[in-house]
């Protein structure tokens, strides 16, 4: 028999010197209604569950505002049992965007591509080091389009993005001829777009099979200060041109994307039998949407 004593402050006072509580239990453990120890997790557990019934997988336990608790949402439910950041993007129905901007160095995930066009001569794209591409020209006469040397990257398109290349010029030597370089997007069939310096003189754009356009003219600074920057809208609509230090954009032409890119990058060419090299730094890809 058990009473409380009435001198102990409301002790309890357990008849026949027993505990007054079931032996065995320890400080994991929760004693539950048929007076029994049993683990505090599955104790929680079995509350959760029966809480949760057959709410969908990632549903959590949410404060209700009144006290008590309640579950989320079925949308919730789906955001947080995403298996990775794409997932979740897609969930929550939110745009996003992707980046590539590794330094162009060896191991960067860049490749180099040899020249193919017979007046390339010694010319060669290389990675010294320091994130810098050089497109070293060595030509014994015109060499345009892209069969001179090249830096680039597989691309995977996202259509209905926006998109943004672009490329700082940092540095030229042009000891004869006219030494040209700049960046470029191509299709899976070598179809491509490009944007071009002749550094320290003028700046143009073409798809090379097609004709250029016109020249602008100081703008490509080889110096730190002209960034070449190529943006595609996201119906497809692109401008070419160049950003100074100081943001300023100045748009050189517009045209429309024809081709799906598959690979972007920087390319040397020359007009003449010409000797020189174009250093860039800061080769980036950007989507948003």
């Amino acid at each position: 028999m058990s009473a409380v004593d009435p001198n102990g402050g409301g002790a309890l006072v357990v008849g026949g010197g027993g505990s007054g509580l079931p032996a065995g239990g320890t400080a994991s453990d929760t004693l539950t209604g048929d007076a029994a120890w049993t683990p505090s997790t599955t104790v929680l557990f079995g509350a959760m569950s029966a809480l949760l019934g057959a709410d969908p997988v990632g549903t959590p336990v949410i404060a209700d505002g009144v006290g008590g608790a309640t579950t989320s949402s079925a949308a919730v439910a789906a955001l947080l049992a995403s298996a990775d950041a794409a997932a979740m993007r897609t969930a929550a129905g939110v745009a996003y965007g992707s980046r590539i901007d590794a330094p162009l160095d060896t191991g960067g995930g860049w490749a180099i591509v040899a020249p193919t066009g017979g007046n390339a001569g010694t010319s060669a794209a290389t990675l010294p080091g320091a994130g810098v591409g050089r497109l070293t020209m060595g030509t014994t006469g015109d060499t345009y389009d892209l069969v001179g040397p090249r830096i680039e990257r597989a691309l995977t398109w996202r259509p209905g993005a926006r998109w943004r290349f672009r490329a700082t010029l940092a540095a030229a030597v042009n000891a004869s001829g006219a030494v040209i370089a700049g960046i470029y997007l191509r299709s899976a069939a070598a179809v491509r777009l490009v944007l071009f310096a002749v550094p320290g003189a003028l700046l143009n754009t073409g798809s090379w099979a097609s004709g250029l356009g016109s020249n602008t003219g100081g703008i490509a600074a080889a110096d730190g200060t002209c960034t070449l920057e190529i943006q595609v809208s996201e119906l497809g609509s692109m401008s070419l041109g160049a950003v100074a230090t100081s943001g300023l954009y100045t748009q050189h032409s517009s045209v429309s994307l024809p081709f799906v890119p598959t690979h972007f990058g920087l390319f040397g060419a020359a007009s003449g039998a010409s000797v020189g090299s174009v250093d860039f730094t800061g080769l980036v890809a950007e989507s948003f949407g």
